[in-house]
């Protein structure tokens, strides 16, 4: 077995049976402790060599030496597989048959004096840019001390220092990490202070991105009011001008911000329609005392302006002079007229041939040509019209030449006969007698025709258009008696109703002439009525009772006379009895054969009290003695006391009248007790 010194930290000791691998190192390899040799020697039966070797992969770090089995591949074969073998580290597989002979890494994880490279920032930032491995040593105790003296890490999460280092160890200087972009650092310009950034190039930032504007003239070199380059004064450079009108003149703005115009000279008067403001005092032409264009005209009207364009009415011409004033003609404008009879509107009040005056159509006088008559003719359609008074048309009143044509009543109709015999035509214009004669009379019959032409129709049938009837009962109907189809004879003119069945409602619904036939009946009055049955012939079969001699005060009327109790008016009359406190009202009832009584009964007399009431019903109230009274003595002269006389008294009774005896003289007030 060969054991070869180690710097590996991960390389441990073999677990041996009987042994525990935290002993001590043997004697004779390097850093170990004399009896850890002994050990093995013992452990492994057989002597122990020790073989050199580093390795580079071992926790431990380069070139560490590492103590392994010399019978066993060195780190690139297979590991041991014990506790504290390489643990596969050197790229090899487990090794369950032998283990390297290393140290527990609780006990030396390198040896004094060895350093290995260390670096405690991101493992991205490592050897980038300023970032650097520093140096970690063993301690006494066998173990890294855990302090990297000597290396650089990132000055900054962030690069903020424009120095050409990559100083957040990113890989590129001056960047914003991460990134590939620039550095940049926030920036305002110089005079209105716009936002911006400035870059850093080469080591430096570099101009702010912000500069400020220039100052904004337009097209035509004006400005806007604005001070866009923020020196205090706007628009300086820019195009100003002075003075109004013609006076107006161009220069340019300077740097304290005046204008350096000359305004012109203003005309003596504004000169009109030249398009110019000449007198210079800011208004021109039509605002400065022009008041039209020499070329200009408007309509005109002198008319009253209720009639301005209407009718006939016209606008006239108002022509623009030459010192742009109006002329005061106003030419072609037509004013209103009197009205004509010529379907236009000449007076302009909006109404065509109207008589203003009557607000009527316009009419003139005129007579009709035989009689002369007085009448008017209307304007219609710009025409006077007909005139309204005419010939009267001749009138058939047998008396009056109407028309004044000299015939009087011509063509008028004319009547002659009678019924039958009747003819109509027209009187002759020549003699006036009637164009027709009367036709021949015949036999009088019943057809509603004067036919013997006496001027009486059916005369020989006097019931004519008398009243009839025809039906019974409920089918009774109405009418008149009227000419039969034959004219020989007369018939009524109605028709019976339709017979219905009969039911009681006093109709004779099934029109035989007898009502209710079969219905209930009553006969006789008061006591003596019996009911019965209408029989066929109408009559009810129920007969009367016999009437009493003498009506009885009972509620019923027993003498038949159609009056109830008549013999007693007193009967329902208000009625009282008792006296005091014993009175009672009530009303007058029959009491059978003894007639009527009052139905009160008497209250129970009590003992009298003194209450204001005849408790014992005897028509005096609180009597002498009655219950509760008091002593009142005879007092004569009315002093409120009184002699020994006395009585018991609801209250003072004439003389008795003093609550107390006792008055030596009676018969004078003044005296007393």
């Amino acid at each position: 077995m060969n054991i070869i010194p180690s710097n590996s930290a991960v390389d441990n000791f073999p677990s041996v049976s009987g042994l525990h691998p935290t002993n001590a190192r043997p004697s004779g390899i390097k850093g170990l402790a004399a009896a850890c040799g002994l050990m093995l020697t013992q452990a492994c039966g057989g002597p122990v060599n020790f073989i050199p070797h580093n390795d580079s992969k071992d926790a431990g770090g380069p070139d560490a030496s590492e103590i392994y089995d010399a019978n066993e591949p060195v780190d690139g074969g297979q590991p041991d597989g014990g506790p504290y073998a390489d643990g596969g580290v050197d790229g090899g597989s487990v090794d369950a048959g032998s283990v390297d002979a290393g140290c527990p890494p609780d006990v030396c994880q390198c040896e004094v004096g060895q350093a290995r490279p260390c670096y405690t920032g991101l493992a991205e930032t490592r050897e980038k840019g300023i970032c650097r491995d520093g140096t970690e040593n063993c301690g006494e105790n066998l173990k890294w001390t855990g302090e990297c003296a000597g290396e650089q890490i990132p000055t900054e999460t962030q690069e903020t220092s424009c120095d050409r280092l990559d100083n957040d160890c990113d890989g590129i200087a001056d960047n914003i990490y991460g990134t590939a972009s620039p550095l940049s650092q926030g920036c305002a310009s110089l005079a209105c202070g716009i936002p911006g950034i400035k870059q850093c190039i080469g080591g430096n930032f570099g101009a702010c991105s912000a500069t400020d504007p220039q100052e904004a003239c337009n097209a035509e070199g004006r400005g806007n009011g604005a001070d866009e380059n923020c020196n205090t004064v706007a628009d300086e450079g820019c195009v100003c001008s002075a003075g109004v009108g013609a006076c107006e003149s161009d220069g340019i703005i300077t740097a304290d911000g005046s204008c350096n115009a000359v305004p012109g000279t203003p005309a003596s008067s504004e000169i009109c329609w030249n398009g110019a403001d000449d007198d210079c005092n800011g208004k021109q032409d039509m605002e400065d005392g022009c008041e039209c264009h020499p070329t200009e005209t408007k309509p005109c009207y002198t008319g009253l302006n209720l009639t301005r364009g209407i009718g006939e009415c016209r606008d006239g011409i108002n022509q623009c002079l030459g010192n742009g004033k109006w002329n005061t003609l106003c030419e072609g404008q037509v004013l209103p007229t009197g009205e004509s009879c010529n379907r236009e509107d000449d007076d302009c009040d909006g109404r065509t041939d109207i008589d203003p005056a009557t607000n009527s159509p316009l009419a003139e006088s005129c007579a009709s040509p035989a009689c002369h008559i007085t009448g008017t003719r209307q304007c219609v359609n710009g025409i006077f019209a007909e005139c309204s008074a005419t010939d009267p048309a001749e009138i058939c009143d047998t008396s009056t030449d109407n028309d004044c044509d000299g015939v009087t009543d011509e063509n008028c109709p004319c009547i002659v006969g009678k019924g039958a015999c009747e003819r109509h035509g027209t009187i002759q214009s020549t003699d006036g007698a009637c164009s027709v004669q009367p036709g021949a009379p015949e036999t009088e019959i019943c057809d509603d025709v004067d036919n013997d032409c006496n001027g009486r129709i059916d005369e020989t049938f006097p019931g004519k258009y008398d009243a009839c009837s025809v039906g019974k009962g409920d089918c009774r109907r109405l009418g008149i008696k009227v000419c039969d189809p034959q004219p020989i004879g007369e018939h009524c003119s109605a028709t019976p109703g339709d017979p219905q069945p009969e039911i009681c409602d006093n109709v004779d619904n099934n029109c035989d002439g007898i009502v209710d036939e079969g219905c209930p009946c009553e006969n006789g009055i008061g006591g003596c009525r019996h009911t019965g049955t209408i029989q066929a012939d109408g009559n009810c079969n129920a007969v009367p009772g016999t009437p009493e001699p003498q009506e009885l005060c009972d509620g019923r009327d027993n003498d038949c006379d159609g009056y109830t109790d008549d013999r007693f008016p007193e009967k329902n009359q208000s009625c009282a009895v008792g006296v005091g406190g014993c009175h009672r009202e009530g009303v007058m009832v029959c009491d059978g054969a003894n007639g009527p009584k009052c139905n009160a009964v008497e209250g129970t007399p009590t003992t009298e009290a003194c209450n204001g009431v005849d408790d014992n019903c005897d028509g005096s109230t609180d009597e002498e003695g009655a219950a509760g009274c008091t002593l009142r003595y005879l007092d004569h002269d009315g002093d409120n006391y009184g002699v020994s006389t006395s009585k018991c008294l609801c209250g003072p009774a004439g003389e008795y009248r003093a609550p107390q005896a006792g008055d030596c003289n009676d018969n004078n007030a003044d005296i007393n007790p």
